[in-house]
């Protein structure tokens, strides 16, 4: 959880990273934007008691946000004159990178090999400071959408390993399509605005056919999606000789 230490109440966060090696880098942003806002909330709280919490530093007031596009931090009126120092890890500023900081070495190798401070009593316009690049492809582990077949005699265009302990073996790529800032919580429809072919081999006649989809992290790691229960999954293929 994250510490604050007393005299400059600066934020020291180490309390997540935005996936673990065991999931597909699908969450949600508003509630890893909830838990760092919780923690900024602890950190305020523990600065002040009740009764001496300035109007500044109300509580809920200091805060980051997310309009759909890039991450802002708000603050009222009076907040840079208190001089808190808001500091982040390696992990968290990579998340909001869009903002300013200053560097420093990290007091503790556990937090990572630097660490930041949020520049918010520079660059605040009325109470408010927006990223000047977005970030919020940084919040998503995920790089690319991959369709694979068993069945069809692809000429090979292969991609990736899988985790686990398949790790050795590549998949035979049918086609893909780059996913970074896809939210894979609600049910996505993919467009191609043009036609992809690939080559297939010489075979006998093709009775039925397997369409596979996977995931492959910014890391090159591949892990199969599997259909939930009540959930469906459709893809058009079209086939022409030369």
């Amino acid at each position: 959880m994250p510490e604050l230490q007393k005299y400059n109440y600066t934020l020291v966060n180490n309390f997540y990273t935005p996936t673990d090696a065991s999931d597909s880098g699908v969450y949600s942003i508003a509630s890893y934007l909830n838990a760092i806002n919780k923690a900024l909330e602890h950190c305020l709280t523990s600065a002040y008691f009740s009764v001496t919490r300035p109007a500044a530093a109300a509580a809920n007031t200091v805060k980051f946000t997310y309009d759909g596009d890039k991450f802002a931090f708000e603050a009222p009126a009076g907040f840079g004159a208190l001089n808190i120092e808001i500091w982040m890890n390696d992990d968290l500023r990579n998340l909001l990178a869009g903002f300013e900081y200053y560097r420093s070495p990290s007091p503790n190798p556990n937090l990572g090999s630097a660490r930041y401070s949020l520049r918010h009593k520079d660059f605040m316009v009325n109470n408010k400071m927006t990223e000047e690049e977005s970030s919020v492809n940084n919040w998503n582990t995920n790089d690319t959408l991959l369709f694979s077949s068993n069945k069809l005699p692809l000429i090979n265009e292969q991609s990736g390993n899988f985790t686990g302990s398949n790790a050795s073996v590549p998949i035979s790529i049918l086609t893909d399509f780059f996913t970074t800032g896809v939210n894979f919580k609600v049910p996505v429809t993919i467009n191609p605005i043009n036609n992809r072919y690939v080559a297939l081999d010489k075979c006998p006649s093709i009775y039925s056919l397997d369409i596979e989809t996977y995931i492959r992290k910014k890391n090159g790691q591949i892990k199969q999606l599997m259909i939930a229960p009540g959930q469906h999954f459709s893809v058009k293929l079209e086939f022409r000789k030369n």
